[in-house]
């Protein structure tokens, strides 16, 4: 959570975020093996379904949306389509001590900010997250939550211009970039620590505690 002081820094805050100047990072624990390399993945999605207990959001396209058609030709006016640009980067390969199947811990950074970005991009690629109740198949879902309670995705950074801090000089003030960084939960450490076992470290410099 961050909260502003004054009117200026959350109006500042606000505008960052609206232009997608406010960046996200994540950490998730995907299914498989993903291949060792940064991946830029842009890709465009619609919604289907109205409530927000339901919704999901599908790759825009004629293979996985059936209503694709309908919405090119304008039949479906009113529908929301947008592109997602995320940047992918997996840090990490696991083992279940029990089932023996592998996973990835990924970092993930947003570009865009659109309704279940990265859980609907990092399935597109065929590395859906442990424990999505919403985009995993029923049966591999009640599975992933009998050792992972909860969708294996958590914030680990944000960054922001600071455009109204303490500095008198006004050219620091426009320039200063803060960075935030946030622990995994202990829950999630927890997981790592005792239902998986660690096969292959990709990024040295990578600390998953802080």
């Amino acid at each position: 959570v961050v909260a502003a002081k004054t009117w200026r820094a959350q109006r500042a805050l606000m505008i960052q975020m609206k232009e997608h100047m406010f960046s996200k990072a994540y950490m998730c624990l995907v299914h498989g093996r993903m291949q060792n390399k940064i991946q830029f993945v842009k890709k465009k999605f619609a919604e289907l379904g109205s409530s927000e207990a339901t919704q999901v959001m599908l790759e825009h396209d004629e293979m996985h949306d059936p209503f694709y058609n309908q919405s090119v030709q304008g039949k479906w006016k009113n529908r929301s389509t947008r592109w997602a640009e995320t940047f992918v980067k997996p840090i990490a390969y696991y083992r279940h001590k029990k089932t023996d199947e592998e996973y990835t811990l990924a970092y993930v950074n947003i570009l865009t900010g659109i309704t279940h970005q990265i859980r609907i991009t990092m399935q597109s690629l065929g590395h859906p997250l442990v424990s999505d109740d919403r985009y995993l198949p029923r049966q591999q879902a009640l599975e992933d939550l009998k050792w992972c309670p909860r969708n294996f995705l958590c914030e680990v950074r944000s960054d922001w211009w600071d455009l109204t801090g303490q500095h008198k000089d006004e050219k620091r003030r426009r320039f200063t970039r803060v960075s935030l960084e946030n622990p995994l939960p202990v829950l999630f450490r927890g997981i790592l620590e005792t239902k998986l076992d660690l096969v292959e470290k990709l990024d040295q410099t990578a600390e998953f505690n802080v």
